[in-house]
């Protein structure tokens, strides 16, 4: 909030102060809750005087007032007394209640792994001892990732698990590919 002494109704009139301020504050994502001239002459009308917020639904409502005190306009701006709740999300994430490991890892030894010697016949596994370490040390009280397995899984499982991921990700590099949903990532901005 303040007198910016660059005209904003007119943003590319030399000295191009307006546009310069503009392009600085459109990439900081800040929005101009005036839009009326704050400034009047008996030859001009600018816009000096300003409120800019990134935050706009916290806004209630914001304007523009003539004062015969001076040639400037006082801006003013009514916030929310509460800003409204965003929209409520779900979150996914799996019971561990009833969770048996001896099961788990029954289960894990029967899945077809076997399949992974259709990358190349030749590959032998070089990390395992590695793979299974990292997995080992994971902390558990993260939440899943995109594929939705709870950190808790993959290290009750390391043991299993360990030799079919050193062979996906030995064979992604040998061949300089790596599957598509290895690909994912979540982008949150923060502000």
């Amino acid at each position: 909030m303040g007198d910016f002494n660059a005209d904003l109704l007119a943003p590319d009139k030399p000295p191009k102060e307006g546009c310069k301020l503009r392009d600085l504050l459109d990439s900081f994502d800040l929005q101009c809750l005036i839009n009326k001239a704050t400034r009047k002459t008996n030859t001009s009308k600018t816009l000096l005087d300003l409120i800019w917020t990134n935050k706009k639904r916290t806004i209630l409502t914001s304007g523009v007032v003539d004062t015969l005190i001076s040639d400037h306009s006082l801006v003013y701006v009514v916030l929310r007394s509460t800003a409204p709740r965003s929209r409520s999300r779900t979150v996914l994430f799996r019971s561990l209640k009833n969770f048996s490991k001896q099961n788990f890892v029954r289960d894990m030894q029967i899945a077809p792994f076997h399949i992974m010697d259709l990358f190349d016949d030749e590959f032998q596994p070089t990390n395992q001892v590695l793979v299974e370490k990292f997995l080992l040390d994971i902390n558990v009280h993260r939440a899943c990732g995109h594929n939705m397995i709870s950190p808790r899984l993959l290290q009750e499982s390391a043991a299993v698990i360990a030799e079919p991921i050193a062979n996906i990700i030995n064979t992604s590099i040998n061949q300089c590919r790596y599957p598509a949903s290895w690909k994912m990532g979540q982008v949150t901005p923060l502000f």
